[in-house]
């Protein structure tokens, strides 16, 4: 609906962001074929993995900034954006 409003392509509307359902970025890969200006908003949490996720975290404003969990979440998550953003981008460009 909002792509007829807008039209499609570069300049015609806004990007229209969703949600991945917590779902893992491999469910997403080829599922979105066709797509003009989509954004897939992915969140994952520590908090539903294991081990527990149990450190505090620092509110400071220096290096420490954040604790442990900054460099954890590049650790476990880093790779998997890094090697699927291509699916998707490459995609959303394709319109340009």
């Amino acid at each position: 609906m909002i792509r007829e409003i807008t039209g499609i392509g570069a300049n015609n509307g806004p990007y229209i962001s969703i949600h991945d359902s917590f779902l893992s970025l491999d469910t997403w890969v080829g599922s979105l074929t066709g797509a003009d200006r989509v954004a897939l908003d992915s969140h994952p949490y520590f908090a539903f993995d294991s081990p527990a996720a149990a450190d505090a975290i620092d509110t400071g404003t220096g290096a420490a900034a954040g604790g442990p969990w900054p460099g954890r979440a590049c650790s476990r998550w880093a790779s998997a954006f890094n090697t699927r953003w291509v699916h998707f981008v490459l995609r959303i460009n394709s319109f340009f």
